[in-house]
């Protein structure tokens, strides 16, 4: 009975080092590996390559096809607006950007889960498609906009119900950090400093969309020295035209009075859907 049990004890003994011995072994092999999570665009999207993100939180890329932004691209294809949740860039809907040499790029952006705005995405691209950084970008807009801008805002000022933008320098409003990124904004921690001249009136993100208008997190920013007043998204649409989702900016000099639609009609006359504006 004796050499029975130590048999037994022995036996019970060596299990349980061989199961100790696999336990080891597999612990070994496993390595403890941890899944890296993506970061920036797909390093294999050529035309996208220059979206790589430097920041962990940041998803980008653009896309161009014989110099201006494709019909059908092939990965910007979402459909998520500005402030929209998302996983990468690819759940974002893209904008067309503009360069200063005349060519475009397409480009789309997540920024913390969340849908960038047209500022954002296109500058994380503007360098590398258009060869501009955010010194001779923000240089040659005021260029393009100085001859409107300065008659505007001579003209804006004897109209009580229009704004008038800044004649230079920095306008710094309220914003997010989110949305305050790119060429010619600068956040501050508290404030959205865009480069001027500009015009910062109320607005939405939805509206707030395209070229000359940069949408700070809580105003939209028209560049220029355009003249601001209340309308309609249905009226203030055409040429010299822009609704920031709030207000009606026309980017030439005009003086804005009490009026009707079928009477503000013609050469030199804007009906902004409240306002008949004339030059």
């Amino acid at each position: 009975m004796t050499t029975i049990r130590s048999r037994l004890a022995s036996s019970i003994s060596s299990t349980s080092a061989a199961s100790a011995l696999a336990v080891l072994l597999l612990v070994a092999c496993s390595g403890g590996s941890s899944a890296i999570p993506e970061t920036g665009s797909d390093p294999g999207n050529a035309s996208s390559s220059s979206g790589s993100s430097s920041s962990s939180n940041i998803s980008s890329s653009a896309e161009q096809v014989n110099g201006g932004c494709p019909t059908n691209p092939e990965k910007l294809v979402g459909n998520g607006k500005p402030g929209a949740s998302c996983s990468t860039y690819v759940d974002c809907m893209p904008t067309c950007c503009d360069c200063s040499s005349g060519t475009s790029y397409l480009a789309a952006a997540c920024v913390d889960g969340v849908c960038g705005g047209a500022e954002v995405a296109c500058g994380r691209a503007r360098k590398a498609f258009c060869g501009e950084d955010e010194t001779s970008r923000s240089g040659g807009s005021s260029g393009s906009s100085g001859s409107s801008g300065t008659s505007s805002s001579s003209s804006s000022s004897s109209g009580s119900s229009g704004s008038s933008g800044s004649s230079g320098g920095k306008e710094c409003v309220e914003g997010t950090s989110l949305s305050c990124y790119g060429s010619k904004m600068y956040w501050t921690g508290s404030k959205c400093c865009v480069d001027g001249p500009v015009e910062c009136v109320d607005g939405t993100s939805l509206s707030c969309y395209g070229t000359g208008m940069m949408w700070t997190g809580a105003k939209c920013c028209v560049s220029g020295n355009p003249t601001c007043v209340d309308g309609t998204s249905l009226s203030c649409y055409g040429s010299h035209m822009k609704w920031t989702g709030a207000e009606c900016c026309i980017d030439v000099a005009v003086q804005c009075v009490p009026g009707t639609s079928t009477s503000c009609y013609g050469t030199g006359k804007y009906w902004t859907g409240a306002l008949c504006c004339l030059t």
